[in-house]
């Protein structure tokens, strides 16, 4: 690769990692719906228009190697900090579950279980417990959007997601 080809990688390849950073963070998942359906069309499009052009299509492949590459990148990191989350929150539901069947009730903190608000928040990020007339609930805000929720329901033993 010569170094023009690779200074006009470089536009692409800034906004590109632009774009992966913000749409990276913890919530913000979803600004991947108005990077998708706009690569979507412009992939195939450019490939057409720039079949006409020497090196056209060596160029514009490139470019769209950089955008699918941060496009995949940003599912990798999501889907490993989901993954990451539902251990964590996993591990709680099981703790829970113990101190309920070890005393008849469940905990009315979870500082009874030795899980500070600090440490719930650390592990779950926006989390709250509750324990309501012997009920107990966790929930946490997704690591995709920051429009919806899991919700563990301790009756059923299963998580229910809230958009």
């Amino acid at each position: 690769m010569t170094k023009p080809f690779l200074r006009t990688l470089l536009p692409a390849a800034l906004v590109a990692g632009i774009a992966a950073f913000f749409a990276a963070l913890p919530g913000m998942g979803l600004l991947l719906v108005f990077v998708v359906p706009p690569l979507l069309i412009w992939i195939p499009w450019g490939l057409w228009a720039a079949r006409t052009e020497p090196g056209g299509i060596t160029l514009h492949g490139a470019r769209a190697c950089i955008w699918i590459a941060a496009v995949a990148l940003v599912v990798v990191i999501h889907s490993q900090r989901d993954a990451s989350m539902r251990r964590d929150a996993e591990a709680i539901v099981a703790s829970v579950k113990q101190y309920t069947a070890l005393h008849g009730r469940c905990p009315q903190a979870l500082d009874e279980i030795g899980l500070s608000r600090q440490q719930l928040e650390e592990k779950l990020g926006r989390a709250r417990y509750w324990c309501d007339d012997g009920r107990p609930g966790l929930d946490y805000q997704s690591t995709f959007d920051a429009t919806s929720t899991y919700i563990y329901d301790f009756s059923r033993g299963e998580w229910n997601r809230l958009d």
